[in-house]
């Protein structure tokens, strides 16, 4: 599953995200699909719009998985930042496997993420299956997901915004 702005302001960006992910998944599929013991299955990607909107966001990811997929190609872009799509299923309570970009790989550990190598299929295939055999394991990704968004989500990161802020407009008043 994908989910992204796919309508309003920012579409244009979720539009780019759904295309490389329905790039991954052709390549998937072109080599055969994804293997699974002696049997391979082809994949599909189904798409939800979040609206640009945390709720929704929450809401759209809860239709469509049981593991959110955070997928990226290496880039020197990409290992300088983190996207936030994996935020969004941690507040949904799901496990996050993702590309193992430098950014995200600094914060984070295999103990909060199931990493596999970017643009690896296989390695994606392995990650996804070792998720689908052990609800132990997508237990305990899910809840080092939470304290991790606990430890850096937005709410932590609205206050450090707030205080550059604060330390350059003297009696800031606070939003409500």
């Amino acid at each position: 599953g994908h989910v992204a702005p796919l309508t309003g302001g920012i579409a244009h960006l979720g539009k780019d995200n759904e295309n490389g992910a329905r790039l991954a998944v052709d390549e998937i599929n072109a080599a055969g699909g994804l293997k699974v013991g002696d049997k391979s299955f082809n994949l599909e990607l189904v798409a939800e719009d979040d609206k640009a909107d945390p709720k929704e966001g929450t809401l759209a990811a809860q239709k469509l998985v049981d593991a959110g997929v955070v997928a990226q190609k290496a880039s020197p872009y990409s290992h300088l930042v983190h996207t936030n799509k994996m935020y969004d299923y941690w507040i949904a309570g799901l496990p996050v496997i993702a590309s193992r970009l430098e950014a995200t790989a600094s914060i984070f550990d295999d103990t909060t993420i199931a990493y596999f190598a970017p643009g690896d299929a296989t390695d994606l295939a392995r990650q996804l299956v070792r998720l689908a055999q052990s609800a132990e394991v997508c237990a305990q990704l899910a809840e080092s997901g939470r304290r991790a968004y606990e430890s850096v989500g937005w709410p932590v990161q609205r206050e450090c915004f707030l205080d550059v802020y604060r330390s350059v407009v003297p009696g800031l008043v606070e939003p409500s």
